[in-house]
């Protein structure tokens, strides 16, 4: 079966793509690890970045640089089930919501849903113009494509519903429209929430069932170590096996506490398994 966002993957151990068969959906399928950061080396570098040129850095692109980079790496992390099949994404997409203005106190705070492609040869710098200009594009915008979309299908009573299940099936099938996948947030590699942005707590996030995405990353503040930081990683580990996940999360992890690693842009973007 044929997809606009992933090639089939029919290589792999037989174990690992029996897995789809015992484990049918993503919430059944989570492990779920936290990682305390080192926010000090962080901060320290980000502080020195500034007044040097180039984009801002934050925390936050110093995340999802390393996680890009992480897949260049390790691309067996970004590989997705749908309908029992194994698929290797055909870029790093970047899933996140952005807050479109500072809460006045009032009603539900503003939010926009972000998607960001990424070919995995992208140094910290070049994140983070993708990242500052998604995010200043969003809050421009009354409303982005699937806000858009969705507030059509919302205005046609009794038929939401319907819509949704049509589209689940088409997922299912390999018959969802490649613009809706475009325009869809869940179609993407991974999903990333910065709690620490309202001064929240880390938490996991769950995966969601409709869509490609099999990892979830939440910032938000450490509950066991006063002024830190934390991520809780929520992964779908139908994708590789438990090997594999260690490797590629040390890995990780240590471009996280040494974002000068991302300066440069990898010495090559490894391709997954056929």
């Amino acid at each position: 079966m044929s997809r606009s966002d992933g090639r089939r993957i029919r290589t792999l151990d037989p174990i690992t793509r029996f897995m789809g068969y015992i484990m049918k959906h993503r919430w059944d399928s989570c492990n779920q690890v936290t990682w305390e950061l080192d926010y000090e080396k962080v901060e320290a570098y980000i502080k020195a970045r500034k007044g040097q040129g180039g984009p801002p850095i934050s925390l936050m692109a110093v995340i999802i640089a390393a996680y890009v980079r992480t897949c260049s790496q390790f691309p067996f992390i970004n590989r997705f089930l749908v309908n029992k099949r194994l698929y290797a994404h055909n870029d790093v997409t970047v899933s996140f919501v952005a807050l479109k203005s500072d809460w006045d106190g009032v009603g539900d705070q503003p939010e926009a849903l972000v998607k960001i492609h990424f070919t995995g040869a992208e140094t910290l710098d070049e994140v983070a113009e993708k990242l500052n200009a998604a995010i200043t594009l969003n809050r421009a915008d009354d409303a982005n494509s699937v806000e858009k979309i969705a507030d059509r299908i919302l205005k046609l009573p009794g038929l939401p519903s319907s819509i949704v299940g049509t589209l689940v099936w088409c997922e299912k099938h390999g018959m969802l429209p490649k613009a809706l996948i475009e325009a869809s947030p869940f179609h993407c590699s991974m999903f990333f929430t910065n709690l620490a942005s309202i001064r929240g707590p880390m938490l996991y996030h769950h995966l969601y069932e409709f869509g490609t995405c099999s990892t979830f990353l939440a910032l938000g503040f450490s509950t066991t170590r006063p002024k830190s930081f934390a991520l809780g990683v929520t992964l779908d580990e139908r994708i590789t096996n438990g090997a594999g996940f260690i490797r590629a999360s040390r890995y990780m992890e240590q471009t996280i506490a040494h974002p000068e690693r991302l300066e440069t842009p990898p010495a090559e973007v490894k391709r997954d398994i056929d």
